[in-house]
């Protein structure tokens, strides 16, 4: 009976399950370009990249509409339309030029955050 369990359990979507995620808080639409923008003979993509520099390149400001989660092994993660709402206000209380890193509970569907809710992490 508990191999069925486990078995259910296992076959479950990921997206399903609530979570939490770290990260910094990125301008979505500046890093998308910035991932976009690399040599199409270039077969390392990920080696040369100076992650940190896009990260603070793409610092969020007080008109940034959309938004990004870079996490530690760089996926980015697209926060929903109640996160960016969220993430807004979280910004709007920031001083300029801050690079936030959050802590982001919510679910996870496809690349895209369905967020709870979004704090400063400052432990990380």
């Amino acid at each position: 009976m508990r191999w069925i369990f486990f078995l259910l359990i296992s076959a479950a979507p990921a997206s399903v399950w609530a979570g939490d995620w770290f990260g910094a808080l990125v301008d979505s639409k500046c890093y998308a370009e910035l991932d976009n923008n690399r040599n199409p003979n270039d077969t390392s993509s990920s080696v040369d990249r100076d992650r940190a520099y896009e990260i603070r390149y793409c610092t969020p400001s007080q008109k940034t509409k959309r938004f990004g989660l870079v996490q530690r092994d760089g996926e980015n993660l697209l926060l929903d339309a109640a996160g960016n709402a969220k993430a807004i206000g979280l910004i709007r209380q920031s001083p300029p030029k801050t690079v936030e890193m959050v802590r982001v509970t919510g679910k996870e569907a496809d690349g895209i955050l369905n967020v709870g809710s979004i704090t400063v992490d400052q432990g990380r």
